[in-house]
This record gives C-alpha cells, structure tokens and sequence, in this order.
C-alpha cells in the first residue's frame, strides 16, 4: 500500500469580486405549467361541438358556383378542347389553324370537281372514238369469219386464193390500224414544253434595268447630237494626239514612197525657185527695206 495523498490547498485566495464556477445540473426538466384555477384550457372536441351549434343557428347561404368561360364553351361545342398547358390565346391559334387548313381542303375539292366537270365533254369524245374503233374491229372479225366460212365450203382452190385476198386486205387493214395507234402513242409520249420557272426578286431587277438601258441606248441612237465646238468645221478630218500619232496620221507618212508624181513634182518646184531669185525685184526689195530701218531709227533719236 502506498502513502495516502495529502489534500493540496488552493491558492487562490477567496474575495468579494472572485466567485468559484459551480457544477450547474445539465438536465433540464420539461415540466407543463401549474393549471389556475381561473383559466382552463378547453379542449380541441368540445371547441369543433361549438362551432358546430354556431353554424347550425346561422341562415343557409347558396352555394356559388364557378362561371365558366364562354370561349371554352363555344369551342367545345365545336368540337375543341383545351389541352393541358394550354392559354387562351393558343388556343385561339390553334382553332384558327384547324378551320384555315379545313377551308382549304374543301375548296381544293371543289375545284377539282369544276375541272372534272369542265373536262367531261373532252373525255366523252375520246371514249366515243375508241368505242367506235373497238367496234369496227368487232364488225371487220365478223365479215372475215362470215367470208371464210363461205370459202370452205367451195373447192379448195377457189379457196386458198380467196383466203390470201383476204388475208393481204386483213393484213394491210391491220397494218393502218397499228399506224394510226403508234401514231396516238407517239402524241400521248411526247413531252410537253416546259414550264418556265418562277423568277426571284433579284432577277426580275435585273431584267428591269436591262430593260431601261436598252431604251436608253436606243433614245441616245436616235436623239444624238455631235458637239463641235466654235471655230471648227464639220467636215474637217480627224486629228490624231498622243504617242500614236505618228502611226494612225496619215499625214506624217506623206512623201514616203518614191512615186512618179513626187519627182515631177521636185523637178517643177526646183525651176521655179530658180526663176524666182534670179529676178532683180528681190534686190530692190532688201534695199528699200534697209532704208526704211534707217529713216525710222533718226526719226525715233531725234523724238528722244
């Protein structure tokens, strides 16, 4: 056995502001509050008793019920009904859509009955005709049985050349009737032209400014006019500017080739200039001219 444990002293010294933390009772206890004798609870069945008896004393009031709307009433009695998430105004749409595409069905219907009708007297000639064709077939068989039945009962002779006759004009009969079928055939199968397709907005402005300047072009053809200005003639040819003048002006190429004229002409020229200086009127003239310079320059100094 060991030694016991001394008890150990505090040494926090007990004053009027310090006050040890005591053990508090954790549990803390749900207790109903003490009945008074003044105020007793009632209890919840005896309460509903007593609502009960008020409403019995009190005037029955109607019932009222809830208007329903006359929209919905309408299309229901047309066989519409509102589906579930559905407003108002949806199903209005929806209606409309429905009664449009009814609508139109029926007029389709009726415009189909109009063409057929319209159409009725084309087809009652054309079952006419092939009723009258089947018919001759009918009649031509008959008269080939009735023929050769005839046939037999002469010789055979006789016999074989009626039958080849018959058979030749059978043959070319049947023959004009294949022809006159392909020939239908042929018709029926032949493509119809086809239809010119519907042009967008894009191409008809195009095909309208085409239009206008086409107009335009033959407006200025017709109502043109040449400017000229002051100082010109009309029948004056055309001057060539720019770097090609040399190549497109015929004048600039004048004297180029060795012609028969153009020594003539040198040869003419060269006597003529010959004539000309050897005249004494030349001279006469440089003199007169000297003294007038002369006379004008002592005028001019003795204005000075």
């Amino acid at each position: 056995m060991g030694k016991p444990e001394k008890k150990r002293k505090s040494k926090v010294e007990f004053t009027e502001d310090y006050r040890p933390i005591r053990k508090v009772a954790i549990e803390r206890k749900n207790d109903a509050p003490k009945p008074k004798d003044i105020e007793q609870l009632v209890p919840r069945r005896i309460r509903e008793i007593q609502q009960l008896n008020e409403a019995a004393k009190l005037p029955k009031q109607k019932r009222k019920f809830k208007q329903k709307n006359s929209m919905l009433q309408l299309a229901e009695q047309y066989g519409f009904q509102k589906k579930i998430g559905e407003d108002e105004e949806q199903l209005k749409k929806r209606m409309l859509r429905e009664t449009t595409r009814s609508i139109d069905h029926e007029m389709f219907k009726a415009w189909l009955f109009i063409h057929r009708l319209c159409n009725l007297d084309f087809r009652h000639k054309d079952y006419e005709e092939l009723d009258e064709k089947a018919r001759r077939k009918k009649a031509l068989k008959i008269l080939r049985a009735e023929k050769r039945a005839k046939l037999r009962a002469k010789n055979k002779d006789v016999e074989d050349t009626d039958e080849e006759k018959s058979d030749s004009a059978s043959d070319d009969l049947d023959d004009k009737e294949t022809k006159s079928r392909k020939k239908e055939r042929q018709e029926e199968s032949k493509p119809s032209e086809p239809k010119k397709k519907r042009l967008t907005k894009n191409e008809r402005l195009r095909l309208l400014k085409k239009e206008e300047k086409e107009v335009q072009d033959r407006e200025l053809m017709l109502h043109a006019r040449e400017i000229i200005p002051f100082g010109e003639r009309v029948d004056a040819p055309p001057e060539f500017k720019g770097k090609l003048k040399n190549i497109a002006d015929p004048s600039a190429k004048a004297g180029a080739k060795d012609l028969l004229l153009k020594r003539v002409l040198e040869s003419n020229s060269s006597t003529k200039n010959h004539t000309s200086s050897d005249l004494p009127k030349s001279k006469v003239s440089n003199e007169e001219r000297q003294n007038v310079i002369k006379m004008y320059r002592q005028l001019k100094k003795k204005k000075l």
